[in-house]
């Protein structure tokens, strides 16, 4: 465990901005870390089957997540805009970092 210690360091300051608001409301990195394993398991369940039909069982778990969570919605989706962002500006090592956490 300790040799993924950069790694882990190395992805948590490139999404810093990021992990600092989720990490200071408690209740909404809940809900988002909540929404994420549910959509995690939906899609794992579901891509033996058909990777389409995942797609849609996933899109509509996020209408459900944004029905039942109008507020944090659209925090959500700023939320994944900004991962993106940090992520496209140095693709190859967030990537390395994830498969080497991944190990």
């Amino acid at each position: 465990m300790l040799n993924k210690l950069p790694q882990l360091f190395s992805l948590l300051f490139s999404y810093k901005s990021n992990i600092f608001n989720i990490i200071s409301k408690p209740k909404q990195a809940y809900t988002y870390t909540k929404l994420a394993l549910e959509l995690k398991e939906l899609y794992e369940k579901e891509k033996e089957n058909d990777k389409t039909e995942a797609a849609f069982i996933i899109l509509d778990r996020v209408l459900k997540f944004k029905k039942e969570n109008p507020d944090d919605f659209s925090d959500f989706l700023k939320l994944i805009q900004e991962l993106l962002t940090t992520y496209e500006n140095d693709p190859k090592t967030i990537k390395q970092n994830i498969k080497d956490l991944l190990k």
